[in-house]
């Protein structure tokens, strides 16, 4: 371990007894500290999922030597529930002043970080997860008077961001290069990673279990898969889902679709696949099973101006499990991943489109090949260290 003097406050709006909070947050910071940082971490907790991992997650984070600050996340009414957690936060990081370098993890975090970045004698890193105020419009989320005054708000405080941060995240190079030429930053001011995966927790493609799990559910052997892993509705279009099973379908004949959620909006109706269509919600560690039971991985977003900072955390995971994908539309770097590895998935953004390119794609992938590819394109170990010189460079500067 090195022998530093870093002082890591991180800010996450998500919490860490959800799966984004255990799979995208607290995985970094657990090999992060181990790397010598000394972090702090304040995230915002739903009531239950906290009840149920609140006590698993403090002890990950006491046996890291990570300091975690839970706070209680308040869902009602909408915009003033969210003041009232950013008043909650500025007021906890009040109590940690002799920090070095705050870490923000989104545009709420970043409120609260930007201030301390002009109070202090502080770094500021914007760790931005997209164009996060575009895609609760795009998503339809954003809607009437109220949201669009929240709207115009974020993005003005977005250029500030941009131009106050010392170190700017984008999951993708499209989006560096848009925020780079817009808002006339500088290019090494912006650095790019993709979403990471835990590869202890997406285990590598394994004949046993795709058999245990299909007899579990009851999907022959010789039945085709199709899986979507993610949230229907909002951003997710449902029509979509039914879109690609329904050339899956013509092409394979003998189908399942598989759809782990844990969020669906009520006016979603995937009724058409009755008797084929296995929904279920599954613990975070659990989803790699049904990944590994699959053919083929469905990613998508509703198109918009939004998609250019996105980088899907489930392409990570499925390739972790050596399932390939099929992509809607243009997301993030996504096409530029795929145009490098054919082999493994492919996009599409019409019907004509979609049915000639599932007609010549051979699904039956080198499995353990495609691990490595995630390994060396998504592992989380790269991400800790591209985090870790990042601290390191930043604290030299000061």
């Amino acid at each position: 371990m090195k022998n530093t003097s870093n002082k890591i406050l991180y800010l996450s709006y998500d919490g860490m007894t959800d799966a984004l909070g255990q799979s995208q947050v607290l995985s970094y910071l657990v090999g992060l500290s181990k790397a010598g940082n000394q972090i702090t971490l304040i995230s915002f907790e739903k009531k239950e999922s906290f009840k149920k991992r609140g006590h698993t997650i403090s002890n990950i984070c006491s046996s890291s030597t990570i300091k975690w600050v839970p706070l209680k996340y308040t869902s009602r009414p909408p915009v003033f529930s969210t003041l009232y957690d950013i008043i909650k936060m500025r007021k906890t990081v009040g109590k940690f002043v002799e920090t070095n370098i705050v870490h923000c993890r989104g545009y709420i975090t970043a409120l609260v970080g930007l201030k301390m970045r002009q109070n202090l004698d502080i770094k500021l890193i914007f760790d931005m997860r997209g164009f996060w105020a575009d895609e609760k419009l795009e998503s339809g989320h954003w809607k009437g008077k109220i949201f669009k005054t929240v709207y115009n708000y974020f993005k003005k405080k977005e250029s500030q961001f941009f131009k106050f941060s010392d170190v700017i995240i984008s999951l993708t190079e499209n989006g560096k290069e848009y925020i780079a030429s817009k808002y006339s930053i500088d290019r090494n001011k912006i650095k790019t990673i993709p979403t990471c995966v835990n590869l202890d927790v997406f285990e590598s493609f394994n004949s046993d279990t795709r058999d245990r799990v299909r007899k579990e559910l009851g999907i022959s052997l010789e039945e085709k898969v199709m899986i979507y892993s993610g949230s229907v509705g909002g951003s997710y279009n449902p029509q979509v889902i039914s879109e690609v099973y329904i050339s899956f379908k013509r092409k394979y004949k003998q189908t399942k679709l598989i759809i782990l959620t844990k969020t669906i909006e009520s006016s979603v109706d995937l009724d058409e696949f009755k008797g084929e269509l296995i929904m279920l919600s599954v613990n975070y560690n659990e989803v790699s099973n049904y990944l590994i039971a699959s053919d083929l991985g469905l990613i998508f977003y509703t198109p918009g101006f939004s998609n250019i900072g996105r980088y899907p955390t489930k392409l990570a995971e499925y390739w972790a499990c050596g399932l390939p994908v099929v992509v809607f539309n243009k997301v993030g770097d996504t096409q530029e991943l795929l145009n490098k590895f054919p082999q493994y998935g492919f996009y599409y953004f019409n019907k004509i489109e979609l049915n000639n390119k599932l007609e010549s794609f051979n699904l039956n992938v080198n499995k353990l090949a495609l691990r490595e590819t995630a390994t060396l394109e998504f592992s989380l170990k790269r991400g800790v260290l591209f985090y870790d010189n990042i601290y390191t460079e930043l604290l030299r500067k000061s």
